[in-house]
Formats: structure tokens, C-alpha cells, sequence
């Protein structure tokens, strides 16, 4: 749901006043784009509601977003607008996503230590890609208890 609102607003940037500096700095220092903004706004809300994620770790934030699923079984990295240098010269932009399993025991606060797992204990990843179809690519990650497949 949240890329479905950000390839909308997406393909709107002129018309909603969107384009441009939020006159905010993400956490390289760099002015983040109003779009970027609403993006991380979006998957931050609908990761919360979806109830599957505890926290998430943005490109966006200094600190780890806790969305009080303490049940959850999923901790999730994102940026959640990849090249928005592009956004004012109607380039397309996406989304990164990587989703782990989670370390830490249900029912517990995360910790940095959830985050810091290597690439090779991701269940999931992807990406989205906005412009004038949206396309979303995905891979997971399953074990038949002998075998990792794709």
C-alpha cells in the first residue's frame, strides 16, 4: 500500500508541490527531498500496521524505529526513496528493502545487535521502482531443512 501512495505522489511532484528540499538532513548530512519525506512517512506507517515488523532501520533515521510489535518475527532495513537526486529531472526513483529474522526473543525490545546480521540470513529482499508502471522485485529465501532455495 505505501508504494502504491509513493508512485502516486510520485507521479504528481509538480502538481502537489512536492519537488524540491524538505530542509531537512538525513543522517549522511544531505538535504532530504520533500518526496523522500513522504516515502519514509509511508513505509514506516504501514510496516507498523502490518503488525509482521518490530523495528525498522531507515536511511532516513539516525535511530532505530520501534513500532511496538514486540511479537513480531521480522526487522526490516529500507531506503525508502532510492535516487531521489532523479526526482526533479523525472527520472524514476524506488524503494530497497531487506527483511530478517528477527534474534532477539518475542516479546523483547531489539536491539542493534537484530540489525547487525550478515546478507547471507536475509529471508527477503527487493526493490520498487516507480514511474509510469510500478514494478516490484522480490526474493525470498526458504529452507527445506537441507537446502536454502530461491
Amino acid at each position: 500500500m505505501a508504494a502504491k501512495i509513493v508512485n502516486r505522489e510520485e507521479s504528481r511532484v509538480g502538481l502537489n508541490n512536492i519537488s524540491g528540499s524538505a530542509d531537512y538532513l538525513n543522517i549522511q548530512g544531505e538535504s532530504q527531498q520533500k518526496l523522500v519525506v513522504i516515502a519514509d512517512i509511508r513505509f514506516i506507517r504501514a510496516l507498523k500496521n502490518g503488525k509482521q515488523v518490530a523495528p525498522i532501520v531507515s536511511e532516513e533515521k539516525e535511530e532505530i524505529i520501534d513500532t511496538g510489535n514486540l511479537q513480531a518475527k521480522y526487522i526490516v532495513a529500507i531506503d525508502p526513496l532510492d535516487g531521489s537526486s532523479n526526482i526533479d529531472v523525472n527520472i524514476p526513483e524506488g524503494t530497497i528493502f531487506s527483511i530478517y529474522k528477527r534474534l532477539s526473543l518475542s516479546g523483547t525490545r531489539i536491539s542493534e545487535y537484530d540489525f547487525l546480521q550478515g546478507g547471507r540470513k536475509q529471508v527477503a529482499a527487493g526493490y520498487i521502482l516507480y514511474g509510469p508502471s510500478m514494478v516490484l522485485v522480490y526474493c525470498s529465501l526458504f529452507n527445506d531443512g537441507s537446502k536454502y532455495f530461491l
